[in-house]
């Protein structure tokens, strides 16, 4: 008898938990935390006749309730969590753990080895628009300068995943390839990437993590103080001073600094690093200048307008992000949403900037050797194709 009550007991235990996910839907019993990343909630469909028919109302609604179920962001974290434990896989996209538990994006590592490698040619053709671009904006009066973002998987190559079987050891790179092609021919450039890693061994300040993909907040700092130098000596003007006499460090990361790790959505962090956090802030007076400066490039310049460079270093500064959305001061102060490049009157933005510079990371660098690219449409725009 007592066997059987206490059967009884686990059945409705097992029914409890299999209902509660429901329940939780139905009535809310406390709030989960959200989930990290590019994550987007599904509506719940309206219903038509002519969807229901089609069969599209079924499927609309199924994605709805799976994915708001009660307590999927807790379920998503335990999933998350056991395939970690087990199998070392994450559920988030391109990301790839190396020695240390140091994390990468697999296009970063498919650039180190020369895995996508797009071939001298190619890079050779784009770099020789590139140059015709720069010349035609000095010629103009303005700035160009092209910025390479630095690759973690340069700066932690000794942590990378292993080799892949097809990779050859010593295989040319995109990044090798346009570097020296670059400066062959007299492109302006800032290599962050080998300065970074240059500064690895005896920076008492992490310029890098390994919880994060882009630069540290500490190593975003430093490159943008470079870059002020570079435009003040370029158009011998003064702009807005950036400095600090104070660091602080801490375990717990702030802005981005670990980008990578909250995409996982664990439920236990990874091991946290000592991070620097320097209270800075930027000092202008009558003789600073700030110039208009258009930025092009990925998700590295995010980090610059975290940062409030663009906004100290420019009245008004414009950013296209991969020469698809276009953002600026208002965009940045949340007073007008971003759009598209091809809406806007671009080639206007352009024609008014001072300071044109292109920032990219390696992992990118690929895409110069595609139709369109960045480089394209800057050459297009000033040497159009004639039928």
């Amino acid at each position: 008898m007592k066997q059987r009550a206490a059967k009884g007991k686990i059945l409705y235990l097992l029914l409890l938990i299999i209902a509660f996910p429901l329940l939780q839907h139905s009535f809310a019993f406390y709030e989960s935390g959200k989930l990290n990343g590019a994550v987007s909630g599904i509506p719940d469909p309206s219903f038509t006749w002519p969807n229901w028919w089609a069969g599209t109302y079924q499927q609309q609604k199924n994605a709805y309730l799976n994915d708001s179920t009660g307590c999927r962001p807790d379920l998503v974290r335990l999933n998350n969590q056991l395939d970690f434990w087990l199998f070392k896989k994450f559920h988030a996209h391109s990301v790839v753990i190396g020695k240390g538990q140091c994390l990468f994006e697999q296009e970063y590592v498919d650039e180190y080895y020369g895995t996508d490698y797009t071939g001298e040619a190619k890079m050779r053709q784009a770099i020789i628009k590139l140059k015709k671009v720069q010349d035609t904006l000095e010629h103009m009066g303005k700035t160009f300068v092209f910025q390479t973002a630095p690759s973690k998987a340069y700066y932690f190559a000794d942590e990378l995943p292993p080799r892949p079987r097809l990779a050859k050891p010593g295989a040319p790179t995109n990044y090798a390839t346009f570097t020296r092609l670059a400066d062959s021919i007299g492109i302006h450039q800032i290599d962050y990437n080998s300065w970074f890693l240059s500064k690895k061994k005896t920076a008492a300040d992490l310029l890098m993590c390994r919880l994060g993909i882009h630069w540290t907040t500490f190593g975003s700092l430093i490159a943008a103080d470079t870059f002020i130098k570079y435009i003040e000596h370029a158009r011998h003007v003064h702009l807005p001073m950036l400095h600090w006499e104070v660091t602080n460090h801490s375990l717990i990361p702030r802005q981005n600094d670990n980008d990578l790790a909250a995409g996982l959505n664990l439920i236990y962090p990874m091991p946290p690093e000592s991070l620097s956090y320097p209270d800075y802030s930027f000092s202008s007076d009558s003789t600073t200048t700030r110039p208009r400066i258009l930025y092009i490039g990925d998700s590295f310049l995010w980090i610059w307008l975290y940062d409030n460079l663009m906004q100290n270093l420019s009245t008004q500064f414009d950013i296209w992000y991969y020469f698809v959305q276009a953002w600026n001061q208002n965009t940045a102060a949340g007073k007008e949403e971003a759009t598209y490049v091809d809406k806007t009157d671009w080639h206007s933005t352009l024609m008014h900037s001072d300071c044109i510079t292109i920032l990219y990371v390696p992992s990118s660098f690929n895409s110069f050797a595609k139709p369109n690219s960045t480089i394209d449409k800057l050459y297009d725009y000033f040497y159009p194709a004639v039928n």
